[in-house]
Order: structure tokens, then sequence, then C-alpha cells
């Protein structure tokens, strides 16, 4: 799959963000340093959303959506934890 982003996590692992086109179910995921995978994050409006970018802010792990939400992801579970629409 294309990645379009990949963010280093300090145990060694990655957040990865893959084209959504090629990874229609969850196109978040947290590998660890060997590539497994740790967690799949859920879009705030699944099935129909999708991540289209990922940053770190300090130590938060952000992403925005396609539908235009912007959110903090748990970077040890994959969880969505804030939520702002942008639009």
């Amino acid at each position: 799959m294309k990645e379009l982003a990949r963010l280093a996590t300090s145990d060694g692992g990655s957040i990865v963000l893959y084209d959504w086109m090629e990874a229609r179910d969850v196109n978040l995921v947290r590998l660890d340093a060997d590539g497994r995978v740790i967690w799949r994050a859920k879009p705030y409006m699944p099935p129909e959303d999708c991540f289209v970018r990922v940053w770190w802010e300090g130590e938060r792990l952000t992403a925005q959506t396609f539908s235009c939400f912007e959110v903090a992801v748990d970077a040890s579970s994959g969880a969505v934890t804030a939520i702002r629409f942008t639009k």
C-alpha cells in the first residue's frame, strides 16, 4: 500500500498513514519496531470517513479526516480522544 506519511515513535516503531484509496477499511496504523500492527485508528465517522493527514503536535498525535475533523489520537491505543470540526 502507498504510504502518505510515516512518523517515528519513541519505541522504534512508527505511525503510518496509508492512501485511503488503497486502505479503505482503516488507513492510520501504529506499527512496532518489527512492523507488526499495534492498532488501527478509527475515524470519527466510519465507515465513510478516512484520515488524510497526520502529525505530531509536541507529544500529541493529531490527524485530519476527509470530512474535516481534526482529532487527537491516543498514541498508545489508537483511540480518538478529541474532536474539532474545521470546515
